[in-house]
């Protein structure tokens, strides 16, 4: 069974629902319509413009918005094998592309409404990019569709390879805010365009032109913000950190602190088409998807890097099976990579799709200190130093949290048959300081904390920070 390949929301203004829209098996679905908040196959389904017996060819679509004069707001999709659509959030219609009669070409480039596959709202005009090649369409102000005119890149992208990416980002540059259009290839080129008028030769100019690697599933460029991050071969990067004309630094990979674990994945999984980045819509994380669903590192499949947007840390989950997510109504929500579900995903669960949610976390390394000396985390390495115990800054939500916390030391990896676990036990309501007992001994140490093996149901909570207990004595 194919799984949903588009999951976008709609949100019409005033008068008008919103919506949270879905492609599968040749058509669109209205995903949240009665939703209960537990997964389940979309079967409200969107007419097709030619009539209910009419399936699209594709299920994979591109989609922005843009409201017309009138003010009624419209998603437009494409998929590079049906013509373009449009939904104003009661009927799903073409959007009738075609080449502009009054066009400013004297050769214009044969125009097919099916070849259109990317799309995005630049300075209120929707810009296009065509399944293979490097011919974008650009259309009238304010609308869904309608007479496009050609706009070629050539020579600024200096290679063969074909658009995969068109986005749209805003950056101040302390004049007040601008916009700017980007286009990403195949080969990992982006280029950035500025300027309001495409029909100007003076209005509309090549800001940037830069590498940032090669593109890694169906929708490299996720925004976030007024920003676009790409996920390539190299790694994540904002667009907005190399608008300066220096080039393209390790540095302004934001993956660069785990460029060791990235490189990894890149290496297993780059074919697959499942990676893409998801913006949660509490701003708090940034979630990536990792095509790995295998399952060997977990009871489920299903594997993400989750950046802390607050912090700067990273971490990763386990056992979520997602293909692609999207925002809707402030929740979050993914589709199931092998069949037709959709899930919402949020702390206010109490349990994963009717099974137990399972809990195992492994911390930051830490230094433990040098005695000798004071403020020196680092050193002394034949001196013995154990954790005697810890006090954890937790705090439990929705009932008692319990849980086995133990220690990792020296970098060692991690295997739950070789710690000594000790239970914790986190109230509701209240932060835990109770000092539990945990031994590690070494140089440096890792807290661990997972659920009790064979519990039935874990009430969420917050982990803050562990406070060690460390004493001295003896060589190792």
């Amino acid at each position: 069974m194919s799984n949903v390949a588009t999951l976008v929301p709609y949100v019409g203004g005033a008068r008008i629902s919103n919506r949270l829209l879905g492609t599968w098996a040749g058509r669109w679905f209205d995903c949240a319509k009665d939703w209960q908040g537990t997964g389940r196959t979309p079967a409200s389904r969107i007419i097709h413009p030619d009539g209910a017996a009419t399936l699209f060819s594709a299920d994979t679509w591109d989609t922005t918005t843009i409201a017309n004069s009138a003010g009624t707001v419209f998603m437009v999709a494409a998929n590079g094998a049906d013509a373009p659509v449009r939904f104003d959030g009661h009927r799903l219609n073409f959007a009738r592309t075609t080449l502009a009669p009054d066009h400013d070409s004297a050769n214009p480039p044969p125009f097919q409404a099916d070849r259109l596959r990317f799309c995005t709202t630049y300075q209120s005009r929707i810009w296009w990019a065509e399944r293979t090649g490097r011919q974008l369409w650009y259309g009238d102000l304010y609308s869904p569709g309608g007479n496009l005119y050609p706009f070629f890149v050539g020579a600024p992208a200096v290679d063969d390879s074909n658009i995969v990416a068109l986005g749209t980002l805003t950056r101040d540059g302390g004049d007040g805010p601008e916009e700017y259009l980007a286009i990403l290839f195949q080969s990992g080129t982006a280029l950035v365009y500025e300027g309001i008028d495409p029909n100007s030769i003076d209005g509309f100019r090549l800001k940037d032109r830069f590498y940032v690697g090669e593109p890694l599933g169906r929708s490299p460029l996720v925004p976030y913000g007024g920003d676009l991050i790409a996920t390539t071969h190299r790694g994540i990067i904002p667009i907005s950190s190399v608008l300066m004309g220096r080039g393209v630094q390790r540095s302004d990979y934001t993956t660069d602190v785990i460029r060791g674990a990235w490189n990894d994945v890149v290496r297993q999984f780059a074919d697959r088409p499942e990676w893409g980045g998801f913006a949660h819509p509490s701003g708090a994380f940034l979630f990536f998807n990792i095509p790995d669903y295998t399952g060997a590192e977990w009871p489920y499949p299903g594997r993400q890097f989750v950046l802390n947007t607050v912090t700067g840390a990273w971490c990763e989950f386990l056992g979520i099976p997602a293909a692609r997510w999207s925002a809707f109504e402030a929740r979050a929500f993914f589709t199931d990579y092998e069949d037709a579900t959709i899930y919402e995903w949020g702390e206010q669960f109490t349990t994963d799709d009717g099974r137990p949610i399972l809990v195992e976390y492994q911390g930051a390394w830490t230094y433990l200190p040098n005695p000798a000396k004071l403020g020196y985390t680092q050193g002394a390495e034949g001196v013995l130093k154990r954790v005697n115990s810890v006090i954890p800054q937790m705090k439990g939500r929705g009932g008692i949290s319990d849980l086995q916390i133990g220690m990792v030391s020296d970098f060692a990896e991690y295997d739950p048959e070789r710690v000594r676990w000790s239970r914790l036990r986190i109230p509701n309501g209240l932060t835990d300081r109770r000092r539990t007992s945990v031994v590690g001994r070494g140089h440096a140490v890792a807290p661990v904390i997972r659920s009790i093996p064979g519990s039935d149901l874990q009430a969420p909570f917050e982990f803050y920070s562990l406070l060690f207990d460390v004493s001295y004595g003896g060589r190792i």
